[in-house]
């Protein structure tokens, strides 16, 4: 239990630091150089991120099922082997995919034009993020989530941080805050390349000691999962873009981005939760993957509730923090809030099903979210702007998310609920009146929502330990021991 507390609490602080220097970035595009710019350095991100995810061919998956394998097997040299063949692959298809979109890039004229000389720049970005990614993917895969801390949340976000800074009380350039976070995602690329070197430990021999069919045949439904995901992610960007304009898709980007603060708990557990169930799905340990599976999401759901009722209550104050070009997104943001609450308490459903060999039911729920999201937001953007965007994209999280909760049950009959959930009710509803009173009392303001959420935190967690574990929470820690 003490392994597994500390990799949860590494994932987690690691994941708000993260999550807190690239919002704070987000920020920082938003307030000194507004909406517009924030939209067209979002179409960049977009644009690298989905590059990279048809780059990494699903290997960033493959790399985290396969290494906790063949690593408890203590087989050093085919867990070098699936290392080196999934850097090298993701690394030479990214390079591809970049010149690809490079030469084509011209033909996209239903992009906004001024937005062309950034989205080259990014596109130089695809190779080196999709080897840091799937260098993260590796080093959990070991059963370690520090060295992704260290990759992502450190040394990435921490140098595309300092170089929008710097460029915001210099040159104020959009092309350089592009050039700067081509330049992060290549020092997170050096990084994960280091530390695998460090843990994997064995003096190559250059042969391929692993089923290369095999591995492609498990990363090939994978990686059409990511990319139906990336579309489902990205649906409201694209679109927005398209039917609207730069200046509502950076409107859109402050939103979605404060309400995906909430992740933070869910991509803790996803740093450690995949390789735990690879590991006892593989040696088919039924009992102690119930335990991890119903347990963490137990308290995943109440922690979300707890940050969710937080950004319902203090929507204004907190966007107030972008400018006043983000002004009268409130109910945009509320509405996400509610869908990021589904993808946070149920999230667990989707590495789940990919790491007990059920990816293509994982696909076939993802494509249905996507075309979903694709017809909700071409009808209420068109209609709704932001706000339409938002019920969208809330929409489709909770379609997904609940697709992925019954498959669990179907097909691998474990379902996340019992009845010890009221604990973390009372802590959570007991955190959400003490935000409520304050905003009453004191007003709603940044300086109230700062002061409610150190007070809804301390309850949450006093009212936590007061209640004590109970025999499930008992199972769940002999199961991560």
């Amino acid at each position: 239990m003490s392994n597994i507390l500390r990799l949860f609490s590494i994932a987690l602080v690691g994941a708000l630091i993260g999550k807190s220097i690239r919002y704070l970035t987000n920020v920082l595009i938003g307030r000194f150089f507004g909406p517009e710019a924030l939209g067209v350095f979002t179409t960049g991100v977009v644009l690298l991120s989905i590059g990279s995810v048809v780059g990494r061919f699903g290997l960033d998956n493959t790399a985290q099922k396969y290494i906790p394998i063949y690593n408890s097997d203590e087989n050093k040299e085919k867990t070098f082997s699936i290392i080196s063949i999934c850097l090298i692959s993701s690394f030479s298809l990214s390079l591809l995919i970049s010149g690809i979109g490079y030469l084509s890039l011209k033909q996209f004229s239903i992009l906004q034009s001024d937005t062309g000389d950034v989205l080259k720049i990014f596109l130089l970005g695809i190779a080196p993020y999709s080897v840091m990614t799937v260098g993260m993917a590796a080093t959990r895969g070991f059963k370690e989530t520090k060295y992704a801390v260290y990759i992502r949340d450190f040394g990435q976000s921490i140098t595309a941080l300092a170089g929008v800074i710097l460029v915001t009380i210099t040159l104020h350039s959009i092309k350089l805050l592009a050039v700067v976070y081509v330049i992060s995602t290549a020092l997170g690329a050096a990084l994960s390349i280091i530390f695998l070197v460090r843990l994997v430990e064995y003096k190559p021999s250059f042969e391929l000691n692993v089923d290369i069919k095999e591995l492609v045949g498990y990363s090939v439904p994978v990686l059409f999962v990511a990319v139906v995901n990336q579309a489902l992610s990205w649906t409201d960007i694209l679109m927005l873009n398209i039917l609207e304009n730069n200046y509502a898709v950076g409107q859109y980007q402050a939103i979605f981005q404060t309400s995906a603060t909430l992740m933070l708990l869910q991509q803790s557990a996803n740093a450690i939760f995949p390789s735990y169930a690879s590991d006892y799905y593989h040696n088919s340990n039924k009992s102690p993957l119930s335990n991890i599976y119903t347990g963490m999401t137990k308290y995943l759901i109440w922690l979300g509730v707890a940050g969710g009722g937080f950004l319902y209550l203090y929507s204004g104050p907190v966007l107030s923090i972008f400018g006043s070009g983000f002004t009268g997104l409130e109910r945009g943001l509320r509405v996400l809030v509610i869908g990021q609450l589904f993808a946070v308490g149920f999230g667990l459903g989707g590495p789940f099903l990919i790491m007990a060999g059920y990816e293509r039911s994982e696909f076939i729920n993802s494509t249905i979210s996507a075309l979903l999201n694709i017809i909700l937001n071409f009808i209420l953007i068109a209609r709704y702007g932001v706000i339409g965007a938002a019920v969208a994209t809330a929409s489709t999280i909770v379609v997904v998310n609940t697709l992925r909760i019954i498959q669990v049950k179907y097909f691998i009959g474990i379902h996340p609920f019992s009845r010890s959930y009221w604990k973390g009710a009372a802590s959570s509803v007991s955190a959400i009146i003490a935000m409520f009173l304050l905003r009453d009392i004191l007003g709603n303001s940044l300086r109230t929502a700062l002061i409610a959420g150190a007070i809804g935190l301390a309850t949450f967690i006093l009212l936590t330990i007061l209640l004590g574990v109970d025999a499930e929470d008992e199972s769940l820690i002999r199961a991560l021991k």
